[in-house]
């Protein structure tokens, strides 16, 4: 399995990639006190490595300071990613997961334990 970083070179396609700045994390870590450790630390991770993370085709994750992210935190989803008629959410039960707005997963197949499997099923 690819690294995250590896992950995060391919979907950028040789673009420059521009990490969230350390005021913004902060931001994010601070608004996710709730949220599991292990997610916080995977998209921390995700985060250093670039902000907003978008491809061509059902990726385009929000900037870490978006506090749209938090906005369905209430009923335990994180709303990590929204481009074309695909979001990407976070829930305890589903792990990372391909959906859309009604949907958090489209099927049992989009839904990963892991932020690394989810890329690499995204650039499959």
């Amino acid at each position: 399995m690819p690294s995250l970083e590896e992950l995060v070179h391919r979907v950028l396609d040789g673009a420059p990639a521009t990490p969230a700045s350390a005021a913004d994390r902060a931001v994010f870590a601070e608004r996710a006190a709730d949220v599991p450790a292990f997610v916080v630390d995977e998209l921390l991770t995700l985060y250093a490595l670039h902000d907003g993370l978008t491809d061509e085709t059902g990726l385009g994750f929000h900037p870490c300071a978006d506090p749209v992210i938090f906005e369905w935190w209430a009923s335990g989803e994180l709303w990590l990613s929204q481009r074309h008629l695909y979001t990407v959410r976070w829930t305890a039960e589903h792990g990372y997961s391909r959906g859309d707005a009604v949907d958090v997963l489209f099927s049992p197949d989009d839904a990963f334990a892991s932020l690394t499997d989810l890329l690499a099923a995204a650039l499959e």
